[in-house]
């Protein structure tokens, strides 16, 4: 399910319940708990190419935009008949940062409009609005929290995605987070809370008949807690546990809805959390994950749970990434309850010139459902360039490629899809 499983490109995992750069925001004062020791080529600061944004008060704002333009060769996400199209990817963000000495509090809306030279009924626009912050209660003790709402449109090429529609399908998102941490010299505790709420629009095949994506429409709440006890200053060593539950607005008889797919389930897991010498960071955490459904007919999903990224640093100017996950997420195919993940990714930034970065990437993800007979077996390659003209200005180049390969009774679709775009991003 696109929406809530990890982008594959950006795949990118949290095992903290705190955000990182709140903690670090916090000024803690534990040094057993800085991770400041690499630096990614991404990171590194560059005062004459890095934005500083606009002084507004205790504030500072952070505008950008950005126009692309690109080429695909398989808009539809299809095994034939492929369709190639050129298109316009404009974009535009803003975001207004408090610059307080004690607490915190961010602002942020982004906007992102596709539009293409021929199928216009491909054309979309997805907005977000969002709100975070951060409470400093006491020395080494905070409470952070946000609030966003999105429209967005789900891609096509999502595995998902039902190839009779004629448009893509619209959704809505609506999230919240909140959480705690306390830090006690070695010990470092945290609570968290989150709840999502998705609510899908109706799809309209060729024939001009009406597809209900009512039975996709859920709520999600997940509670959970960490402990991390640091055994060195650049080493710590953590247990978490995270419990969800997955509400469906529709159960059966709801035309079209075959199962009941509310849920509870829950992840455990150990792992480490490191900044080693000047070669390796990250955080890599392996466990137990289960999921059990209300429907009578549906398997208990469980098994072995991983979460991980490490950072390798070889030289100054070059960062190997390597991320990992399974889990269970939820699937948008009908019979199917939900899907197994397992997904890896590999990156490698160069900084090929102190303004030119070079990214390389690749992933891949085995999804195994439930419900119905289907596996899915997905490819991703990113190949990108950003050169920085100067702090306003940059240019970049990127190189795309998806690939799915589907096998089953209930097999969705095999595709290829090529992307290349070029575009230009003004920013302050």
């Amino acid at each position: 399910m696109a929406v809530t499983r990890v982008g594959f490109m950006a795949l990118c995992v949290s095992l903290g319940f705190i955000a990182p750069e709140d903690a670090k925001a916090q000024g803690a004062g534990d040094d057993f708990y800085r991770r400041d020791g690499n630096v990614s080529v991404r990171e590194r600061p560059k005062p004459e190419y890095d934005i500083s944004g606009l002084y507004m008060g205790g504030f500072r704002f952070f505008p950008e935009v950005s126009a692309g333009f690109g080429y695909t060769d398989n808009l539809y996400a299809t095994a034939t008949d492929k369709k190639s199209d050129t298109f316009w990817n404009l974009e535009g963000a803003a975001r207004l940062q408090s610059q307080w000495s004690s607490h915190a509090l961010g602002l942020n809306a982004g906007v992102q409009s596709r539009i293409y030279s021929d199928v216009t009924d491909e054309n979309t626009t997805d907005w977000t609005l969002g709100a975070d912050g951060r409470l400093d209660i006491v020395r080494n003790m905070f409470a952070s929290g946000s609030v966003s709402y999105a429209e967005r449109h789900e891609p096509r090429a999502d595995s998902d995605f039902a190839a009779s529609l004629v448009e893509p399908v619209k959704y809505e998102q609506t999230g919240a987070t909140l959480g705690l941490e306390r830090t006690f010299n070695r010990l470092r505790l945290g609570l968290n809370g989150a709840y999502d709420k998705f609510d899908f629009q109706s799809g309209r095949t060729t024939s001009n008949a009406i597809v209900l994506q009512d039975d996709r429409d859920r709520e999600v709440l997940r509670l959970g807690g960490r402990a991390d006890y640091a055994i060195s200053p650049d080493t710590s060593l953590f247990v978490s546990a995270t419990g969800n539950w997955r509400d469906y607005r529709l159960d059966p008889p709801a035309p079209g809805v075959l199962v009941t797919r509310d849920s509870e389930g829950y992840e455990a897991l150990f792992g480490a959390n490191f900044d080693l010498s000047a070669l390796v960071r990250g955080e890599a955490a392996i466990g137990y994950l289960s999921q059990t459904y209300d429907d009578p007919g549906l398997d208990r999903q469980s098994g072995l749970a991983v979460r991980g990224k490490v950072e390798y640093f070889p030289d100054p100017l070059v960062t190997i990434t390597l991320n990992a996950a399974r889990e269970i997420a939820d699937a948008g195919v009908v019979g199917a309850s939900s899907y197994v993940s397992n997904a890896v990714g590999l990156g490698v930034d160069y900084e090929f010139r102190r303004n030119v970065i070079l990214g390389l990437g690749v992933s891949y993800d085995r999804a195994d459902y439930d419900g119905i007979d289907r596996d899915d077996d997905r490819i991703n390659a990113l190949a990108k360039v950003d050169y920085a003209m100067n702090r306003t200005a940059a240019l970049f180049v990127q190189y795309d490629f998806q690939n799915q390969t589907s096998s089953g009774a209930g097999a969705g679709r095999d595709y290829d899809v090529n992307r290349v775009m070029v575009g230009l991003r003004l920013r302050r």
